[in-house]
């Protein structure tokens, strides 16, 4: 169940367009390391290409996972235009799309179309009910101390017998 989890999550993020996909980069590294000094933007998004989910344990890895749905939920929770400040690029009273003429619309536009793939996955596959029957450890499969499985017959001898006290 998580493995299947977090190979759509890495699907998902592979296929983002690539300014979209650096701009995520960029904030998981940003937000995951606080003492990082950023000299060189293309180090951060090769870093985080490397860092992303490489815990040793299952539990590590979703953890991660949390981590970074947390970052998608919070990057697709920004306003766009106003990250862009295209609100300033269009007349006033017009809608909120990418005006064609704008610097960002292209930018705007696969931000935008991210958020819906996005928002859909959040809907159906990435739910916090999904995520935690993720962190539910599998179960153990039950190593039984007899060789041989007993028969009806011979488990109710067994059951009279603790009743008496006569098990040795």
């Amino acid at each position: 169940m998580w493995e299947s989890l977090l190979e759509e999550f890495e699907l998902f993020f592979l296929m983002l367009p690539p300014n979209v996909r650096d701009d995520l980069s960029f904030m998981m590294v940003i937000l995951s390391d606080e003492s990082l000094v950023v000299r060189d933007v293309a180090q951060v998004y090769e870093r985080a290409a490397q860092g992303l989910f490489n815990a040793n344990s299952r539990i590590g890895r979703i953890g991660d996972l949390i981590n970074a749905v947390s970052v998608l939920d919070v990057y697709f929770a920004m306003d766009v235009h106003n990250r862009f400040d295209a609100h300033n690029a269009r007349p006033r009273g017009a809608r909120r799309a990418a005006m064609p003429g704008s610097p960002y619309a292209r930018e705007i536009v696969a931000i935008e179309t991210a958020k819906q793939r996005w928002m859909e996955l959040r809907a159906t596959r990435f739910t916090p009910e999904a995520i935690a029957a993720a962190l539910i450890p599998p179960a153990p499969l039950r190593r039984s101390t007899r060789r041989f499985p007993q028969s009806p017959q011979a488990q109710s001898s067994e059951l009279s017998e603790v009743s008496r006290g006569t098990v040795s």
